[in-house]
């Protein structure tokens, strides 16, 4: 009896909100307080953070605000980007420019179309009997394309004096280094000189047509001498 006597007057004092609820009913006299389960998950575990402390019928009651874990958020991993990463061991070697050699600017009059012709006809003719006779092969090249008129002379030197008088050429002035720049079908006309090289005198001077690669085309084909000053003729007509 005195233990139900304390209970009645803790009860007494206890708002009837507060109060816990009776097994079987508001009428049965035991009363059962039952645990809250345990959390399945630790981790998920919602934590309570007091807020304020309200005071109901002189008893304090605290009001607790429920707040839920925050999952950490996931940093995201850079990408090594391998295309555009480069060993520092093994540098990309400099990019080297070669200049390329621009062709001489020759006069407006030169005749494109004749001077692949002429070249043309230079590389087809075949004499057998042209072994070292560069004015006669030229000659008959020229004959053939339809630039003379059949003249002959006993040396090559002195053609120069010829295509000078002959309408279908014109004469230009060219640099001795720039001689194997020259376009197709320009002629050249070495006078009589001492070749530097083996010493050699040419009393016949020389003859030959350029094929616009940097060689001369006479009963052979040769690179262009670059010495000699010769007299050069391109077609015009």
């Amino acid at each position: 009896m005195a233990l139900d006597s304390l209970k009645a007057d803790i009860l007494r004092n206890v708002p009837k909100s507060a109060r816990p609820v009776p097994v079987g009913g508001s009428s049965g006299r035991a009363i059962k307080f039952v645990p809250k389960p345990p959390a399945k998950n630790p981790v998920s575990t919602p934590v309570f953070e007091a807020k304020k402390t309200v005071v109901t019928d002189s008893v304090k009651v605290d009001t607790f605000t429920r707040q839920e874990p925050v999952a950490p958020k996931e940093t995201a991993t850079p990408k090594l980007d391998t295309a555009k990463t480069v060993s520092p061991l093994t540098p990309s070697p400099p990019k080297v420019t070669v200049p390329k050699a621009k062709p001489i600017q020759v006069p407006f009059q030169y005749n494109a179309k004749k001077g692949v012709e002429l070249v043309q006809y230079a590389e087809a003719y075949k004499n057998p009997n042209d072994t070292n006779t560069c004015a006669r092969y030229v000659r008959e090249t020229l004959e053939r394309a339809g630039l003379t008129k059949g003249e002959r002379f006993n040396s090559a030197y002195q053609w120069a004096n010829a295509l000078a008088k002959n309408p279908k050429f014109k004469e230009i002035k060219v640099a001795q280094n720039d001689l194997r720049k020259l376009p197709p079908g320009a002629v050249i006309v070495w006078p009589q000189y001492v070749y530097p090289k083996d010493k050699k005198a040419y009393e016949h001077g020389h003859i030959g047509i350029s094929n616009g690669k940097g060689q001369e085309i006479s009963y052979a084909k040769y690179n262009i001498k670059t010495s000699g000053n010769p007299r050069v003729f391109i077609p015009v007509l």
